[in-house]
């Protein structure tokens, strides 16, 4: 089975190596990698010259393509040429440990980079979805003071429920925090919250896009599983590819 990478790095190569292994992808002639995301500006393959255009009209016929987030209509041009096309952007289990791997690689950051141990830090997590869960959770297990804000009234009462401090994003108290760690996708803080934040503490940024203005005192750090742990992160992106051909 002929393979094509398209990109570069340690995730990619790992996940090729994984699949080129597996059983139930040996029945196609080539295999076709694409990055992660697989495009940033919706023409392009991220980190390519290579276009989305070029890409459909490369495969056929005897081709099994993984990427992640491809735009549907490149999807319907590869499958109308006779290509199977894995999504891992639909793939539940994929997600979710993405997910645990930004968490862990966050959480690593915060550690190494804090002038307090994790015992006596206030960490403000903004947005309760798959990283923002799983960031309270190792956050809280280590013994960091963690405060949840979300958009969600019945996430905000369930937690509390738990005995977990959580308040509604819009009406939180941002005051005192170490770090506060945004997951949502969506801009919800006012420039004045950032800059109290700002003053004392500092904030991560792990959403995709520009949620924050160019003036904000924030660090992005996108796309920390492929950086942080390229051999993990290759590895679950074959797997959703390996459950999508019913694979072991």
């Amino acid at each position: 089975m002929k393979t094509v990478i398209f990109g570069k790095g340690e995730r990619l190569a790992e996940c090729a190596r994984v699949l080129g292994c597996e059983p139930s992808l040996s029945k196609y002639s080539e295999l076709v990698i694409l990055p992660i995301p697989t495009t940033k500006d919706g023409t392009h393959l991220s980190e390519t010259n290579t276009t989305l255009r070029e890409l459909a009209a490369t495969v056929g016929e005897g081709s099994f393509v993984l990427g992640y987030g491809i735009p549907s209509g490149v999807v319907a041009d590869m499958e109308d040429a006779g290509a199977v096309v894995c999504d891992a952007l639909g793939d539940e289990i994929f997600l979710q440990r993405n997910a645990e791997l930004t968490a862990l690689g966050t959480v690593g950051i915060i550690l190494t980079s804090g002038r307090l141990s994790v015992g006596d830090m206030k960490i403000g997590v903004l947005g309760y979805g798959r990283i923002g869960s799983q960031l309270m959770r190792i956050l809280l297990f280590l013994g960091a003071s963690v405060k949840v804000y979300t958009r969600q009234n019945s996430t905000r009462v369930e937690l509390s429920g738990y005995g977990i401090d959580a308040e509604l994003s819009s009406e939180g108290n941002y005051d005192g925090l170490d770090f506060l760690i945004n997951t949502a996708p969506h801009r919800i803080l006012s420039d004045d919250t950032l800059c109290r934040i700002g003053e004392g503490g500092r904030v991560i940024d792990l959403a995709s896009g520009d949620n924050f203005p160019e003036s904000a005192k924030i660090t992005k750090l996108g796309g920390i599983p492929g950086i942080m742990y390229p051999a993990s992160a290759g590895r679950i992106y074959a797997a959703a590819a390996i459950r999508y051909q019913g694979g072991d």
